[in-house]
């Protein structure tokens, strides 16, 4: 099964930075809503005639929680692949203490119980996939997108790995700031599973196969509020349940 996850970020013409409100500065411009409809119609493969089930949220993190919700419901099949058409990667390392550390020790069917203290909109990617709910993961950048990927979730610390992979550290390790682990080389105490990372820009990207599920995000501190002129016009191609 395939998951189309959407931030409504993406389609602003410049590289967004979190704005404690909302960004008010006029020199952000978004997309037409023309070029938003052939977008996920030419590149995503969507129809309005046959949207693809889905929800709506303000905040990205809830899709964490749909995800879980739908997976309990017997609806999503995990592992699954994730398209993330996002400004931003969402493998951000807040929280990577508790991550690295306590949800990692716990056996895979006990981290769906994960607190949601713990799962933000700038690291809920990374939840999902301590839990082995994804199986690859493809992000496709804003064309000015700044990497942003904590590297201690990647395979060999290393952005070129093209794979995300977790590890367990020791208590006295994961006390220090994730760059120091990173570039102090430290060995973890285990290794979770690799899975397929690729980033791709915007334009390079292209679907021909259907995706069973689509997650939509208006992520405030993120976007103008001329932007969510858009938010109808990609909920078009969502049947929301």
């Amino acid at each position: 099964m395939k998951v189309l996850d959407i931030d409504l970020d993406f389609f602003l013409k410049k590289f967004p930075y979190h704005a404690e409100d909302r960004i008010w500065d006029e020199s952000y411009e978004v997309w037409e809503r023309s070029d938003v409809e052939e977008y996920l119609e030419e590149h995503c493969g969507l129809s309005k005639e046959n949207p693809i089930r889905g929800r709506f949220f303000i905040e990205h993190d809830e899709a964490f929680w749909y995800w879980k919700e739908l997976i309990l419901d017997k609806k999503l099949r995990a592992p699954f692949e994730v398209v993330h058409i996002d400004s931003h990667s969402d493998l951000g390392g807040r929280h990577f203490q508790y991550i690295c550390d306590e949800l990692l020790s716990q056996d895979v069917d006990e981290r769906i119980h994960i607190d949601r203290q713990y799962i933000t909109s700038s690291n809920y990617l990374i939840p999902a996939i301590a839990c082995r709910w994804i199986s690859k993961l493809t992000w496709v950048c804003h064309p000015k997108a700044e990497i942003d990927t904590a590297r201690i979730y990647l395979k060999d610390y290393r952005d070129e790995s093209n794979a995300v992979q977790l590890k367990r550290f020791a208590k006295n390790i994961v006390k220090k700031p994730w760059s120091d682990i990173v570039e102090g080389g430290y060995k973890p105490i285990s290794i979770e599973p690799e899975i397929p990372f690729n980033t791709i820009v915007c334009d390079d990207f292209y679907e021909n196969q259907p995706f069973s599920y689509i997650v939509l995000a208006q992520s405030p501190h993120f976007t103008p509020p001329k932007a969510d002129n858009l938010i109808d016009v990609i909920r078009q191609y969502i049947l929301e349940e």
